[in-house]
């Protein structure tokens, strides 16, 4: 598998096919965003209890109310956006064209599986820090002694990564099987692991190309905010925080979405392209 010219061709469908980014937006945000919904979560709830003792103002639970909505429309999209971009991408290695409404087509038509497929690896994912996180939390209850926790934690650190890494590359790779050879959630897992026996490395590799773009895209966010962030300072020694916020606003929220999508556009194609690639040696 040459990784280089498949990072390469990504970033080529990237930057040409703009009409992937709305997808790829969603795709970035979702990815980014798994590990701080538990937070979030956490404070949520905490609201709700504190409601319980205190007042609330009366636009509270239409507030609430508006970011669940949000919420459910955000993971809807994404979803959606998963598939759009597997079939985005095939669309732009053989030169075809294809448009948003084209992407939303496709990415409903298997929204089902690959939620599924989503949601199966996420109870896998969580399953498996619950039980690596046992000797942690054992310890924590008083129910493990610190000269079996110290151990048993370290060990759990030792087999975690690989693990966690391993559910990742086979959740990237079922979701490929789901919407390119039209295949159910749990047939797609199993063709996802199966297909890992022989391709461990090069599949590595392909994780690594996403870390690199996904390294680069914040190098160029930093380099970018610089110059934003002067403009800012000028506009608050003029006219205070209201013109600073505005044109924090004005030039950070373009560059955050031309970026988010940019990237998640980049990490799908390289899977997908990866992915094209090993088949097609099987033939």
């Amino acid at each position: 598998m040459d990784i280089v010219r498949i990072a390469k061709e990504s970033l080529r469908i990237a930057w040409s096919r703009k009409s992937l980014w709305l997808f790829g937006l969603f795709v970035a945000a979702g990815s980014g965003s798994a590990g701080g919904s538990d937070a979030s979560s956490a404070k949520a709830a905490t609201g709700v209890a504190a409601a319980a003792v205190d007042s609330l103002p009366t636009w509270l639970p239409w507030a609430i109310a508006g970011a669940v909505v949000l919420g459910f429309c955000g993971l809807f999209m994404h979803v959606v956006s998963e598939g759009a971009l597997i079939e985005g991408a095939v669309r732009a290695k053989n030169d075809e064209p294809f448009t948003v409404r084209q992407g939303m087509r496709g990415g409903m038509r298997s929204f089902w599986a690959v939620f599924k497929v989503k949601a199966i690896m996420f109870g896998v994912a969580l399953g498996s820090i619950a039980v690596l996180a046992a000797p942690v939390i054992l310890y924590s209850l008083d129910l493990l002694p610190v000269g079996a926790a110290i151990p048993l934690g370290i060990l759990a650190v030792i087999m975690g990564v690989p693990w966690v890494v391993t559910l990742y590359l086979i959740y990237a790779l079922a979701l490929r099987f789901v919407v390119l050879d039209n295949r159910n959630a749990l047939d797609s897992i199993g063709k996802a692991r199966l297909f890992l026996h022989g391709r461990l490395a090069s599949t590595l590799l392909l994780f690594l190309a996403v870390g690199i773009g996904q390294i680069g895209a914040g190098v160029v966010i930093v380099l970018c905010l610089i110059p934003i962030a002067l403009l800012a300072g000028a506009g608050y020694l003029a006219a205070g925080i209201p013109a600073a916020i505005a044109i924090g606003v004005l030039f950070g929220l373009p560059l955050a979405v031309a970026t988010g999508g940019a990237l998640g556009t980049y990490q799908s194609t390289v899977w997908t392209l990866g992915y094209l690639e090993a088949r097609a040696s099987e033939g």
